[in-house]
């Protein structure tokens, strides 16, 4: 059997209150003198890992966000000067064009005022 307690364990018994790895501890060996056949592999504390996992986790889904965000304003911003330079190339235009209703291709230049 192995047994996982956090740190912030609490049990209460009659008017006590128990909390704590090192109540967990002396439990496990009063148990083990009570009943002998019982067979208590290992006690893990998980806090310490929990909580460096827990800090890692939320450190990653910090970073993420932020990066998120810099990637949303940096393809808005990339939008706002494509749009102006769609604008300026709209106003002074060399082009191509291929007129099918008279099978003709030609090269026109645009100046908008």
């Amino acid at each position: 059997m192995t047994l996982h307690f956090s740190a912030d364990y609490i049990a209460h018994s009659g008017e006590k209150t128990h909390n704590g790895h090192k109540f967990i501890k002396q439990f496990a060996k009063q148990l083990r003198t009570a009943i002998p056949d019982i067979k208590i592999v290992k006690i893990e504390v998980l806090s310490q890992a929990a909580n460096f996992s827990n800090q890692a986790f939320y450190v990653c889904a910090g970073t993420a966000a932020v990066i998120w965000i810099y990637d949303i304003i940096w393809v808005w911003n990339k939008g706002a000067q494509n749009k102006k330079a769609q604008k300026a190339y709209k106003q002074t235009h060399l082009g191509f064009y291929y007129e099918p209703n008279f099978n003709a291709t030609g090269l026109s230049y645009t100046v908008n005022f």
